[in-house]
């Protein structure tokens, strides 16, 4: 078989390596004899050293950490090595480790792998494999196994950047509506019954109760806020609400709807789904509901 000779810049455009720093870093959790943060065997005794090794499948074989024949073709020409995990004899893969030694740095910022270097690269492939390794920082605590994350270098300023555009786009939002009471009361009252509060917005709530009560989202869960700002289903869900008001539909308890007539009791994402399906086919209870909410509206 002809040997595959790329240039780092091939590779990386291949997608065999990439052109990111990531790090290796501890996520420290209580151990069952040590809890406290500072005792010096928290997590690990300065100086331990911890050997991760490429796992095996449910069958008992090597995993194979590469995508494609023509990858492991690369890395074989560029380590000069059989990396194939199926050798029964002097497999590499055997004796390969990626080490992590615990000393205040690797504890503070981890260990460096460049991802354009095909050795860091395959010690990545390796670590991404392994059960203690969370895939990024984000994951960290989603299983109990985790004790470390793949954390890319500029990850920090990623998430800084992405923190920045996020709370623009919500103070955006918040201007377009808090100046107009109307809108904020539909906004609060749909959020509210989307996470099942049982906080209701009051008739005769005021201009500065609902500002408060949209900062107050806003700090509980910016990410809740800016979701519900791009709801698909705001304008279904603003009927509802319009109709639950004019007594078109009752609610009962934090997320239960009926119409009367029907017999249901449904859940308000259930209940989008029906009136939107009615709406589509015209249907007449649909457009008893939409004319007793326009009959409300002009007295």
């Amino acid at each position: 078989m002809e040997k595959l000779v790329l240039s780092r810049a091939e590779a990386i455009e291949k997608g065999f390596l990439e052109d990111k720093i990531v790090y290796l870093k501890p996520s420290p959790r209580q151990g069952k004899m040590i809890k406290s943060p500072v005792h010096v065997g928290y997590f690990m005794y300065e100086g331990a050293l911890i050997n991760f090794v490429l796992p095996k499948d449910s069958r008992g074989e090597l995993i194979n950490v590469f995508t494609s024949r023509e990858e492991q073709d690369y890395f074989e020409q560029e380590l000069g090595v059989d990396l194939s995990p199926y050798k029964k004899t002097n497999n590499f893969w055997n004796t390969f480790r990626v080490k992590f030694q615990k000393n205040p740095i690797t504890m503070y910022e981890g260990t460096k792998f460049d991802l354009a270097n095909p050795m860091d690269n395959l010690r990545v492939k390796v670590l991404s494999h392994c059960i203690d390794v969370a895939p990024n920082w984000e994951q960290r605590f989603e299983y109990p196994t985790y004790k470390f994350a793949l954390v890319q270098e500029d990850y920090e300023e990623n998430k800084a950047s992405e923190e920045a555009k996020m709370n623009q786009e919500i103070w955006k939002h918040f201007g377009s509506i808090s100046n107009n009471s109307t809108k904020m009361r539909e906004f609060v009252g749909i959020y509210l019954a989307s996470h099942r509060k049982i906080k209701t917005v009051p008739s005769d709530a005021s201009k500065e109760w609902l500002m408060k009560e949209l900062s107050d989202i806003i700090a509980e869960s910016p990410t809740g806020y800016l979701d519900m700002t791009k709801d698909p289903h705001f304008s279904m869900k603003a009927f509802i609400l319009s109709a639950v008001s004019v007594g078109a539909i009752e609610k009962s308890g934090v997320n239960k709807y009926v119409i009367p007539g029907e017999t249901i009791a449904w859940g308000l994402n259930e209940l989008v789904e029906y009136l939107e399906q009615l709406r589509e086919n015209s249907d007449d209870v649909y457009l008893k509901i939409k004319a007793q909410i326009s009959m409300k509206s002009k007295k």
